[in-house]
């Protein structure tokens, strides 16, 4: 019998909150399984997170899901923040207690962290226990959370080409946001798929896992302009699903409301689309993979003003056009989807600028990365 290729190698992914954090450590422990094909190596995969954002863990038949409690620590002062964080307070030591007790019953090789509240008792935890950490930010701009959890970390990976003073250069690297690969997918299987039974170009809109009502309201107010020209895909979220349905009244039939695309759907999706309206968060690596035009409307109170500074980087590359998320009208909203949609060279422009942008081997390079640091443990 061979043992080394019966040898399990335990990995933690930490994080959650959003769909932000889960897919990214989904595309990385995908990635881990593939490439220790031939290697001697069995991963199990361990999730350790809050349970909000990490259904689509859920779905994952090779990692293992246990969830901790974990509290938010909010910087500005009102009386409800004060509160909150009294409150959460209570959370955060409970957190370190689950964190604590999973770590001694895995014993895990190392953790790969996607940073933020709810993977912080974990890596503490793992600190202590001097247990490695690979540390993932996503942003333009470090958030306050992981700038500390980087001060634990063996390596932190950067999305976007940041300094961090605090950090030496051999303990960063910048390899970009780990995604599905959401490539492949068929425009006819879509069409039947979404019930899109017009030739007329195809508008997703999406404000991300969770959906956004800014961005939703911006379409429902402008939707019988827009579905007179456009077939619109629209993920509104689960919690606004049943108020976006009251408010369209009867049914159109160039909207196509849903609560959330799953990942065979969301191939679809980008399959049909000619152009994609979001926020400005990881997800717009997956939309610059796949070469799509966008419009990005930033989260307009997102921690560091980083969804806003995501924006402006990409729009500097030419790959999109930001909507200020303060000024922002219904009119401006249904003008800028004109204009882009109305000049197929710009299009073409952006979708090119978009792949420039992108970095698709990310899975692949921080997998790479992880595979080196268990060789040297």
């Amino acid at each position: 019998m061979d043992t080394a290729k019966n040898k399990i190698t335990k990995i933690v992914l930490a994080g959650g909150g959003t769909g932000g954090h889960t897919i990214p450590l989904i595309a990385v422990s995908r990635e881990l399984s593939q490439q220790a094909d031939g290697r001697g190596l069995n991963f199990n995969f361990i999730y350790i997170g809050p349970k909000d954002g990490a259904e689509q863990i859920a779905l994952e038949k090779n990692i293992t899901k246990k969830t901790l409690i974990a509290g938010k620590w909010r910087r500005y002062v009102t009386v409800s923040s004060v509160i909150l964080n009294f409150l959460d307070l209570f959370k955060i030591i409970i957190g370190f207690f689950q964190a604590f007790f999973y770590l001694i019953l895995f014993r895990p090789k190392l953790i790969f962290s996607k940073g933020g509240y709810g993977s912080f008792p974990t890596v503490i935890v793992a600190k202590a226990l001097n247990i490695p950490v690979i540390l993932h930010e996503s942003d333009s701009v470090i958030g306050a959370t992981n700038k500390i959890l980087s001060k634990f970390a063996k390596k932190t990976i950067f999305s976007f080409p940041i300094k961090v003073d605090s950090l030496p250069k051999e303990k960063t690297a910048i390899l970009g946001t780990p995604i599905r690969n959401l490539s492949g997918g068929d425009p006819y299987k879509a069409k039947k798929e979404f019930n899109i039974a017009s030739n007329k170009p195809v508008i997703f809109i999406t404000g991300g896992s969770q959906g956004a009502k800014q961005i939703n309201d911006l379409v429902i107010t402008n939707l019988t302009a827009l579905t007179k020209k456009y077939e619109i895909l629209h993920q509104t979220g689960e919690k606004n699903y049943s108020a976006i349905q009251k408010r369209i009244g009867e049914k159109n039939e160039s909207y196509h409301p849903y609560k959330f695309f799953n990942e065979t759907q969301m191939k679809l999706v980008y399959a049909v689309s000619d152009l994609v309206i979001a926020r400005a968060g990881s997800g717009m690596f997956e939309v610059a993979a796949l070469s799509k035009p966008s419009i990005l409307i930033p989260l307009p109170h997102s921690a560091g003003d980083h969804q806003i500074k995501n924006a402006q980087i990409y729009q500097d590359a030419g790959a999109c056009i930001v909507l200020d998320p303060f000024s922002v009208t219904p009119k401006m909203f249904y003008n800028t989807i004109e204009s882009i949609m109305s000049n197929p060279i710009k299009l073409k422009m952006m979708a090119e600028a978009a792949k420039r942008f992108s970095k698709p081997n990310a899975a692949q390079d921080i997998a790479q990365l992880i595979l080196s640091e268990i060789n040297n443990t």
